[in-house]
């Protein structure tokens, strides 16, 4: 069985956390019944405890992973940590989710195939991740726009938590679509069209990664969907708030696509657009 890394990895708002519970579900339940706590076995990687080791090397960096030419540095060491020292972080498998583009800072790479399973890419319409996304920042969507286009955007959460190099909505799709490893990647617009096609897909990639044989697997699908529902999300979030909201709204939005059509400027559109145009009709935006 690989230790090595499956990578969960996504533009920020384009339905990471719905891929976890999906795979959370698979792998730790025997019914396929999701249950928000089944999210703590799938972690984010941009975690500070994973980053410990650095305070034996140099306490400085320590106190400042939330620069990204600091935490940069470490990346892969934290990595190799994880897959040769430390082999119980998730019950059976090491499977992170990150926000981090696969892309160098200065000379150093977020990962590489040494160190990755696979790869699990999920890809959503940057015109709706503009919407979805503003609404998480608390930001205007003009200035959201701006952060999508910038290469040098940066997600930095709160309590000096390690930084991430998210860059463009395209640079960042581009950069994991050309990693060297095993990988799928899904369209955020398929999961909610067609549910059971997508789970069928990621369990067929998740035996071949793994190794492991499907039967269990199957059996489960329709407990899933059924307990993943975006309206199940968002009620538990009104009833019992949701870790990874912000103060800005809620987490989980109305899962839909094509809102931006009522809700974009026809200026907002194209600049979007004009910037993503060649990406955006590779994957069947445009």
């Amino acid at each position: 069985m690989t230790t090595k890394i499956l990578w969960i990895a996504s533009y920020p708002k384009s339905g990471n956390t719905w891929i976890r519970s999906i795979i959370s579900s698979l792998f730790y339940t025997k019914k396929g019944d999701f249950n928000f706590n089944l999210l703590n076995l799938i972690e984010l990687f941009e975690q500070k405890k994973n980053f410990n080791f650095v305070n034996n090397i140099n306490q400085e960096d320590y106190k400042n992973l939330h620069k990204i030419e600091i935490i940069s540095k470490y990346w892969l060491e934290a990595q190799n940590s994880i897959i040769n020292q430390r082999h119980s972080i998730n019950p059976i498998y090491n499977v992170f989710k990150t926000h981090n583009a696969n892309l160098f800072v200065n000379s150093n790479i977020f990962t590489k195939s040494d160190y990755t399973a696979g790869i699990i890419y999920l890809v959503r319409d940057p015109r709706e991740i503009a919407i979805s996304y503003s609404k998480h920042m608390g930001k205007g969507i003009d200035q959201t726009i701006d952060i999508m286009l910038n290469e040098k955007t940066t997600l930095k959460p709160p309590n000096d938590f390690p930084t991430s190099i998210i860059s463009t909505w395209e640079l960042h799709y581009k950069s994991w679509k050309k990693t060297n490893a095993p990988k799928l990647i899904l369209k955020y617009e398929d999961m909610i069209e067609n549910t059971k096609e997508t789970i069928e897909r990621i369990i067929v990639f998740l035996c071949i990664i793994f190794q492991i044989k499907k039967d269990s697997f199957e059996k489960k699908i329709n407990n899933i969907i059924n307990s993943t529902n975006i309206n199940k999300f968002r009620q538990h979030e009104l009833k019992f708030g949701f870790a990874e909201s912000s103060n800005k709204s809620y987490f989980f939005g109305n899962a839909k696509r094509d809102s931006w059509k009522k809700i974009l400027s026809k200026k907002q559109v194209k600049k979007i657009e004009d910037k993503f145009y060649n990406t955006m009709r590779e994957i069947g935006y445009i």
